[in-house]
Formats: C-alpha cells, structure tokens, sequence
C-alpha cells in the first residue's frame, strides 16, 4: 500500500514522490465527501477535475509570506505567483493538472495553430501570423472506458517580458465522450 496524507497538500508535497501514489486534496466535502472519496477510487466515477491552483517546490517556502506579487522579479529573485507568471518549471503540480481512468488525444483543427500537447492534455495556443478569433480542436477518447475531459485554452503572448504573464487562460470545456467518440470543441479568442 501506499502512504496516505491527510494533511496540509505541502507537507504531501514534500514526501519523497517516489513512494506516494497518490495525493487526494478534499477541500470542505461536506456530508457525501467520503461516498464521493469512494466512488472515485474505486472506479465508479472517472474523475476528470483539475487543479485550481499551482503546488509550488519546497524552495518557494523562502519566499517571504508578506510578498504578494504576482509578477516575478528580477533583482530580488523572486519567482512570481500562478499559472501566468510563476514560470521555473519546477512545480510540483501545475495549475489545470488532473487524472483519469481513460486517455484523450487532442488534435488542432485551427490553421496557423501552434499546439502543444502536455502532460495536461491543454491547448496551448500563440499568436500566429494572421488573427484569428476561434480556436477549433478534435478530442477523441483514446481510452476503453468512458469519461470527462476538462480542456484548457490558453493565449500564450509572443514576446517574452518578465511583466506579461507567460500565458492567459481564455477557456475551458469539459467533454464528456465514449470509448473511441471524438467531439469537435470550438473557443471563441478574445
């Protein structure tokens, strides 16, 4: 069996992964928590939740608590905050992260895309050379069991400042689909 952590997610986080299987955050679950708990692990339900935020390393502990800036700064080293600014690549879990029982495959439909496919299974899209105002992708469940995928679109600005976010979510969809459906999923770009 694996260890279970029924505390706070950083001190989850900052157990040897190597022997956690899994961490389980239940924030308030109120009277069916536990039966939610149930359904999940034992196969029933197939989750298909994200993560609202981003779980940081043990290192940004150093970070002083009374700092609430979100944009990085250069000359003090301090990282930033959120998925839009905080852009180490040493999360421990990022924002949008989530499990399932099945598999997606996501391919973009839109010319001039440019897409990235992570291990979030998110679209992230840049600004190509001509404007565009809809983002087209086909998600396919590639897996043998049924099941929600939560897609995140995100603008990704094309130069590089420390003051921009490193990319802005625009949408999201959850698509439910059979083994072996596909569904086309259509944002609208701002």
């Amino acid at each position: 069996l694996s260890p279970v952590c029924l505390g706070s997610l950083r001190r989850a986080a900052s157990i040897n992964a190597e022997y956690m299987g899994a961490i389980i955050v239940m924030g308030y679950p109120g009277e069916q928590g536990g039966q939610g708990l149930a359904d999940n692990l034992w196969g029933i339900v197939n989750p298909s939740g994200r993560l609202t935020t981003t779980v940081y390393p043990e290192s940004f502990t150093n970070v002083s608590m009374f700092t609430m800036d979100m944009r990085p700064n250069l000359t003090t080293g301090y990282p930033g905050r959120s998925y839009k600014f905080y852009a180490a690549g040493d999360e421990v879990y990022r924002f949008g992260e989530g499990l399932s029982y099945t598999t997606f495959k996501l391919t973009p439909l839109t010319e001039n895309l440019v897409f990235i496919s992570e291990i979030l299974n998110d679209a992230l899209t840049q600004f190509p050379d001509k404007p565009i105002s809809k983002v087209s992708l086909l998600v396919k469940n590639t897996g043998k069991r049924a099941g929600a995928e939560t897609v995140l679109a995100f603008l990704v600005p094309p130069n590089k400042n420390p003051n921009n976010p490193t990319k802005i979510l625009f949408g999201f969809q959850k698509v439910f689909l059979q083994p072996g459906e596909s569904k086309k999923v259509d944002f609208d770009i701002p």
